[in-house]
């Protein structure tokens, strides 16, 4: 069965983690190790041409570029992707990246039985996540007494972050919108971390493929509990 399973979710949402998921379920997310951090120590789980593609696409779409035009200059590397991917896959595959929703009328004329998987999580939180992660120099041990204090360095980016994640929201609001006829599950990360095993359980009921002993421990593989160098400084800017 040829089907392309795409991850939505913005920056720190969770799109990491449930990649990770779907990728231990069988479902090629990556055709190679991706990038680790602090923050996705096992891998991000990200497709490097997409990856690419995206931050470029959002970049023109930022500055005004019609998306016809974007069209005209990739559909043919696109095509040659998804067709690569593919057939390396013998049927069923994927991908994930941050930005994909700004830019996913690209795709979505050449992608084969698509479904939408959809990852959010507490604002506030990834709010936090997104500002730790792009400026980590600003929330050190140093900081901390002033985390508390109002209108510190540390709120201020806190702020930006959110603004940033209400309208990636909005953004994806509207995709989902525009596609009501592409099969989708919704999961909150919250969800995920607590239970992996209940995700991925979902994951494969949502995409008819088996869920048995081997790939129950490929799951736990790749789920982190905890992020607890990243709660840490979450709970003490909620403080």
């Amino acid at each position: 069965m040829s089907r392309t399973v795409i991850v939505l979710g913005g920056a720190r949402s969770g799109t990491s983690l449930t990649a990770g998921i779907l990728h231990s379920l069988g479902v090629p997310m990556v055709t190679k190790k991706g990038r680790t951090c602090n923050g996705n120590p096992h891998s991000a789980f990200e497709d490097e041409t997409m990856v690419t593609w995206t931050v470029q696409w959002k970049k023109r779409l930022d500055r005004g570029d019609p998306i016809s035009l974007l069209a005209q200059e990739y559909q043919g590397a696109i095509k040659g992707w998804i067709k690569q991917r593919t057939s390396a896959s013998g049927g069923m595959w994927g991908w994930k990246s941050a930005q994909t929703h700004y830019s996913i009328d690209l795709v979505m004329p050449c992608v084969t039985e698509p479904c939408f998987v959809c990852v959010f999580r507490n604002v506030l939180h990834q709010s936090i996540s997104h500002a730790i992660m792009t400026e980590p120099e600003i929330f050190t041990s140093q900081d901390r007494s002033l985390i508390n204090k109002p209108r510190t360095v540390a709120h201020g980016r806190v702020l930006s972050s959110m603004g940033a994640v209400v309208r990636g929201l909005l953004v994806l609001d509207g995709v989902l919108k525009k596609y009501p006829q592409v099969p989708k599950i919704m999961l909150a990360k919250e969800d995920i971390s607590a239970d992996p095993q209940s995700a991925a359980s979902k994951l494969s009921d949502f995409l008819g493929i088996p869920f048995d002993g081997e790939k129950r421990r490929a799951v736990n593989s790749v789920a982190i509990k905890g992020y607890s160098c990243w709660n840490k400084k979450v709970t003490k800017l909620e403080g």
